[in-house]
């Protein structure tokens, strides 16, 4: 019998801790503006509001763009969820932080490269194969671009001073409730969202993590947004099953 699991349950845990370790090295952003307070009774309507306008809005829409089961839907899932979010803190006032300076870039790379490489070498070469083949580029693109534009909204509705306690983990249950209401509203063609449902929260309790040391360290929501999409991207990317196409 294959005896691995618990060392690698411990493998992947120092790797956690290592970002924790690495996240005070992390150049601070000179940032500008996320001035204006954002009331409680906003956040918590901006949290949940997307949650149920977005499987609303998308249930009438045939989406079957990408050979991939089920991530054509996600991709448009998590930008609309995202662009409402933006919306939201447009129409409240509340302007996204300007990067001045370098270190902004230095952060993100940083912070990409650890979260697509030091966890995803180690699942390649102990788990899973997590290195993509040329076909599967195109579509880890199409992801990037959903995924970031909710991850940065989330970032900057969560990361605020004035954000209540657990104001990320309640939005990730409005996400994964906006998730099964679309599931409930369209069984058949996104049954597969059930079997992920479990990776998705796996992901959002690791990357959650690590994304807070980030933003003490760098003070921008943007860092983490960005690094968190695409290492988001390239998880779901290559493990996705592919869907003959005639």
């Amino acid at each position: 019998m294959d005896q691995r699991g618990p060392w690698l349950a411990l493998l992947f845990v120092g790797i956690v801790m290592l970002a924790w370790s690495l996240s005070c090295f992390l150049p601070r952003s000179d940032v500008d503006g996320a001035v204006r307070a954002l009331p409680k009774r906003h956040f918590f309507l901006l949290a949940a509001g997307p949650a149920f306008a977005t499987p609303l809005l998308l249930w009438p829409l045939p989406l079957n763009f990408l050979p991939v089961l089920v991530a054509d839907y996600l991709v448009v899932h998590f930008a609309l969820y995202g662009l409402l979010t933006l919306l939201g803190l447009w129409y409240c006032g509340i302007d996204f932080p300007r990067i001045r300076g370098p270190q902004f870039g230095r952060a993100t790379t940083c912070v990409t490269l650890f979260g697509i490489f030091a966890i995803g070498l180690p699942i390649d070469t102990f788990v899973a194969s997590f290195w993509p083949h040329q076909g599967r580029w195109p579509i880890m693109v199409w992801l990037a671009i959903g995924i970031i534009a909710y991850t940065v909204a989330d970032e900057w509705l969560c990361r605020r001073p004035e954000a209540p306690r657990g104001a990320f983990p309640f939005t990730k249950v409005c996400f994964l409730v906006s998730l099964a209401v679309a599931v409930a509203l369209n069984l058949h063609e996104l049954f597969f969202l059930i079997i992920i449902a479990p990776v998705i929260l796996l992901f959002f309790l690791i990357y959650g993590m690590m994304s807070h040391w980030v933003y003490s360290a760098t003070y921008h929501p943007g860092v983490a947004g960005i690094a968190n999409g695409l290492a988001f991207a390239w998880a779901l990317g290559v493990t996705f099953p592919l869907l003959a196409t005639w």
